[in-house]
C-alpha cells in the first residue's frame, strides 16, 4: 500500500528505503535525469583517467592533483561538466514542482547551461578538433541563451524560435562527437596508448545522453506551450 502519494513528498514527506532504487531510477522520467546523469558519466571518467595515470605514486593526492591541474584542458572540462550536471538538477527541480513545470527553473537551467557551454567549448578545443568544438560550442550556446531569452521575452508567436534554438542545442551535439572522434583517430594514428582514448569515448557517451535529454526538453516543452 502507497502510504504517501506523489503529491505529498513533493510536499516533504520521505520516501520508504525499499523506495530508494526506484525513486533514483524515477530520475530517469524528464531531461534533468538524463543530464546529471550524463555528466556524471563524464565526471567519473576524468577522475579515473586522472587515478589510473597516478597509481601507485608516492603522495597520491598530491601527484593525483599535479597531473589533474597538468592534463589538457581538464580544468575547464571539471568545471564545465559541474556546471552541467548543476543546470541537470535544476532542470529536473523544474519538473517535479505537483503544480505543473516550474519555467523559472527551466530558464535558469538554459542559462547556466549556456555558461557551461562556455567553458566546455574550451575543453574540447583542447580535446579534439578545434573547428568542430568551436562550431558545437556556439551552436550550443546560442541554443541554450537563446531558449533562456525566448521564455522570459514577450513576442507575438515565439514557438517557432523556441522550437529553433532547442534543435540547435540538438545539432550541437554532432559536431562535438565527430570532434571527440577524429582527436581520437589521430591519437590512435600517432602511436597513442589505447588508454588515451578512454576520456574522449567517455564524452562520447556523454553527449548521446545529452542528446536522448536534448529531445525529452524539447518535447516536454512544446507540450507545455501547447497547454
Amino acid at each position: 500500500m502507497e502510504l504517501h502519494s506523489k503529491k505529498d513528498r513533493h510536499k516533504g514527506f520521505a520516501p520508504r528505503p525499499g523506495d530508494f532504487a526506484a525513486g533514483r531510477l524515477s530520475r530517469l522520467s524528464g531531461p534533468g535525469g538524463f543530464y546529471c546523469l550524463a555528466n556524471i558519466v563524464g565526471l567519473s571518467a576524468l577522475f579515473l583517467v586522472s587515478l589510473v595515470a597516478t597509481w601507485g605514486q608516492p603522495f597520491p593526492v598530491t601527484a593525483l592533483l599535479t597531473h589533474f591541474f597538468a592534463a589538457p584542458g581538464a580544468v575547464w572540462l571539471f568545471v564545465s561538466l559541474v556546471t552541467f550536471l548543476i543546470s541537470g538538477e535544476v532542470y529536473h527541480q523544474a519538473y517535479q514542482s505537483a503544480d505543473g513545470p516550474d519555467r523559472t527553473g527551466i530558464v535558469w537551467g538554459d542559462f547556466l547551461s549556456g555558461v557551461a557551454a562556455v567553458l566546455l567549448t574550451i575543453a574540447m578545443i583542447r580535446l579534439g578538433d578545434t573547428l568542430l568544438a568551436c562550431g558545437a560550442g556556439v551552436m550550443l550556446f546560442i541554443g541554450k541563451f537563446g531558449s533562456a531569452a525566448l521564455a522570459i521575452m514577450k513576442i507575438g508567436n515565439p514557438q517557432p524560435l523556441y522550437r529553433a534554438a532547442r534543435l540547435c542545442v540538438l545539432a550541437s551535439r554532432v559536431p562535438s562527437v565527430l570532434s571527440l572522434v577524429l582527436g581520437m583517430f589521430a591519437s590512435v594514428q600517432a602511436g597513442a596508448a589505447i588508454s588515451s582514448i578512454f576520456l574522449p569515448l567517455a564524452l562520447v557517451v556523454t553527449f548521446a545522453l545529452c542528446f536522448y535529454a536534448d529531445l525529452l526538453l524539447l518535447k516536454q516543452q512544446e507540450r507545455q506551450r501547447s497547454d
